[in-house]
């Protein structure tokens, strides 16, 4: 066969154009595969927890206070994590008073924690907390007919609605985001103000463990 000079090249220039074709093919997997990997193991390695409860916040004296930190170390005993003293035990969350919900930030406390709420988003959907829109419990506003403090459940916008006609109250379909004092992050509904005879001030809620942003 005679030779030619053109052939050796571009017979060259395909094997390097196959070569590096598949060089990149096995990097891009590669890579796919570690970040899979990474994500999975931070996934794992993130302690989870979903739990429906009831938080008995019937006195009108008294709040209840409730650590979702040490409730999700050992979710099998509750009562390690809810109790009535806040000024041995400061590093509750959340409280509650009847329908009054307070968080352990602004100006209830000195935690840190913060809640967002998301309003346009199905609980069962939310798996991770945003980034933004977080409120602290403040001083109470002029907006309102009330003098108590505008907790961030219980603003203009409350996590209820109220019926003047039969005076009972009825949860809206709102997820709360809240930041714990140890940086946990936990979504939150609530779904019943009231038990199974009636009795006012009994709070049935979902509770889960989500993702920080």
């Amino acid at each position: 066969m005679k030779y030619n000079p053109k052939f050796l090249p571009r017979t060259l220039a395909n094997v390097m154009k196959y070569l590096l074709a598949l060089v990149f093919l096995f990097t891009a997997s590669c890579a796919a595969d570690l970040t899979a990997d990474n994500n999975e193991s931070k996934v794992e390695s993130l302690p989870m927890l979903s739990s429906e409860l009831i938080i008995d916040s019937s006195s009108e004296e008294s709040w209840v206070y409730f650590d979702l930190d040490a409730y999700l170390e050992n979710p099998e005993s509750i009562q390690g994590s809810i109790f009535d003293d806040a000024e041995n035990n400061v590093d509750w969350d959340i409280a509650f008073q009847r329908y009054q919900i307070m968080s352990n930030g602004g100006i209830s406390g000195s935690g840190n924690v913060e809640i967002a709420i998301i309003k346009d988003q199905g609980y069962s959907t939310i798996d991770q907390a945003p980034s933004t829109g977080y409120q602290v419990d403040a001083e109470d506003s002029e907006e309102d007919e009330d003098a108590n403090p505008d907790y961030v459940f219980n603003q203009a916008d409350a996590w209820y609605s109220y019926d003047i006609s039969t005076h009972t109250l009825k949860s809206k379909a709102y997820t709360y985001i809240v930041k714990t004092t140890q940086g946990n992050y936990f979504k939150i509904a609530i779904d019943d103000y009231y038990n199974e005879v009636g009795d006012s001030g009994y709070l049935t809620m979902r509770v889960e463990s989500v993702l920080a942003p």
